[in-house]
């Protein structure tokens, strides 16, 4: 009879002490997931952007601090897509690199300026076609490598796309 009424007290300290393991287990592994969701306030638009090298590869970068480095055209933009889905809709500038195939433009990425940021984008939301290349990038010893992870998902609700043609042959 005496343990029943300790019941009540145990049963909510023990859902106390899995609810905080289950929080700091979850928080650590935000932490260490390269797509984890960035917790609290970060400054935001073009102001936002440090050009300086960070420990952070791929660099995640916000659909403000993209549109303010496209208007000071000071990166360039790499779409990781198919052919199809570049030539139906890309982001203005943007050249085509797609993840399926990159090693046979091996020449074409080793050309890449080195000392400017690249930008990788691809559909958006669970499309990882960026985070690859820009993995094989790094490999490839590029340093300022950006990830838009919004991709054409996003960057499509404001702003209007190209079709056709990359950059340079439009």
């Amino acid at each position: 009879m005496q343990f029943s009424r300790y019941l009540p007290a145990f049963a909510l300290r023990q859902a106390l002490i899995l609810t905080l393991a289950a929080l700091v287990l979850g928080l650590a592994a935000n932490q260490l997931n390269p797509r984890g969701i960035a917790i609290g306030a970060a400054p935001t638009g073009a102001a936002a952007w440090d050009d300086s090298p960070t420990p952070v590869y791929p660099r995640p970068i916000t659909l403000d601090q993209l549109q303010g480095l496209m208007q000071r055209r000071a990166a360039l933009l790499i779409d990781a897509r198919s052919r199809e889905e570049y030539l139906d809709g890309h982001l203005p500038g943007a050249l085509h690199i797609p993840f399926e195939g990159w090693f046979e433009q091996i020449d074409r990425v080793r050309a890449l300026p080195h000392e400017r940021w690249l930008v990788l984008y691809c559909s958006g939301g669970t499309c990882d076609l960026a985070d690859l290349l820009a993995g094989e990038l790094i490999r490839e010893g590029f340093e300022k490598v950006a990830v838009y992870r919004g991709g054409i998902a996003e960057y499509r609700l404001a702003n209007p796309l190209k079709r056709g043609e990359e950059a340079g042959r439009e």
